[in-house]
Parts: structure tokens; C-alpha cells; sequence
């Protein structure tokens, strides 16, 4: 399990490294390549990805909790029951990810692209979502017609029972959540009184 925490890792390559369970608190990972890197179940509290090229990227189940990913670009990433509490995801690109089951209470998501994200069974507790564009995301648990798409070949999902899964298959939360004129939402969503407006 290697461990690097607290170190600079500026510029450096990782590509299709195996960085699974991996100790990354703390890393400056900026103008790194991450690509087709092995990142799962890795701890990555306060590292700095901001502005990455990422999109594509598996994030699943890893610790990003307090991480600087401003600008980052994560379209189509598998963000799978990631903690991502606290992190600082302003203007990031996540149009088509899926975050199911991800943590991201009290996140920074101002400005933030999440069309057509999935965000079932995600907590948005506490986050800000002003200025942010929902458009086309799934925020709605809907049995009849919910399917997680390609990320249920995620390995985060697989090694789950059905029953494991069932845990998170739940409206997402945005209890004390902030939004404003400017967020834009799913066509028809109603925006739950435990969210609030401010400006």
C-alpha cells in the first residue's frame, strides 16, 4: 500500500499506475496524469486536483473529502460512493457522471456542470449549489424506470448484493442545501423545502 501523503507530485505521470488503497492525503497532484490510473478504495483528503483533466476517470469509493477540484474536469467519470464532503468542486465538469451513493455534504459545487449526472442516493447536505446546472440529472428515485447505465460495471457497484444496493436507492438529499435564481434544475423537479434559496 503505498503511501506518499503530504508529498508534491507536480507534473509527475501515473498513467495505469495501481494506486488501489493507496495513502494520497494531502498530495498536490496538480498537471499530473492520472489517466487510466487505479485509484480505488484510495484515501485522498485535502489532495489538489484542481483544473485536471479527469473526465472518464473511476473515483469510485475513494476519500476526496476536503480536496480542491476546482475546474476539474470529470465528465463521465465514476464518482461511486466517493466521499467528497467539503471538497471544493466550483465550476468542475460533471455532465454524465455518476456519483450514486456519494457523500458530498457541505461541497463547494458553485457553478458546477452536473447534466445528467446521477445522483441517486446522494447526500448534497449543507451544499452549494448556486449557480450550478442540474439540467437532465437524476435526483429521483423512480424503480420503474431507475438504471444505473454503464456504471453498474463499476467495481465499487459489483461487489455490492442487490440488497447492498438497495441502501442507496433513495431520492437525493439536499436538506440545508443552497441553490439560487441562477442554479438550474431537472425539467419538472420540484425543489424540497429543505433546500434553500440564497443569493
Amino acid at each position: 500500500m503505498p503511501t506518499w501523503g503530504g508529498a508534491r507530485v507536480t507534473g509527475a505521470s501515473f498513467i495505469s499506475a495501481q494506486l488501489s488503497n493507496a495513502q494520497l492525503n494531502g498530495l498536490d497532484f496538480s498537471q499530473t496524469n492520472l489517466q487510466a490510473a487505479g485509484l480505488a478504495n484510495a484515501q485522498m483528503a485535502i489532495s489538489t486536483l484542481s483544473g485536471m483533466e479527469l473526465d472518464g476517470t473511476s473515483l469510485s469509493h475513494v476519500n476526496l473529502s476536503g480536496a480542491q477540484m476546482a475546474q476539474t474536469q470529470l465528465s463521465g467519470s465514476w464518482l461511486n460512493l466517493t466521499d467528497l464532503t467539503s471538497a471544493d468542486l466550483h465550476g468542475a465538469n460533471l455532465n454524465g457522471s455518476s456519483l450514486f451513493g456519494a457523500d458530498l455534504g457541505g461541497a463547494n459545487l458553485r457553478g458546477a456542470q452536473l447534466r445528467g449526472a446521477n445522483l441517486i442516493g446522494a447526500k448534497l447536505n449543507g451544499a452549494d449549489l448556486r449557480d450550478a446546472d442540474l439540467r437532465g440529472a437524476v435526483l429521483r428515485y423512480v424503480a420503474a424506470t431507475f438504471t444505473l447505465n454503464d456504471a453498474l460495471f463499476d467495481p465499487a457497484i459489483t461487489q455490492l448484493n442487490e440488497a447492498g444496493r438497495a441502501v442507496y436507492y433513495q431520492p437525493t438529499v439536499l436538506r440545508g442545501a443552497r441553490y439560487n435564481r441562477a442554479t438550474q434544475w431537472p425539467q419538472g423537479f420540484a425543489i424540497p423545502p429543505e433546500a434553500s434559496l440564497a443569493e
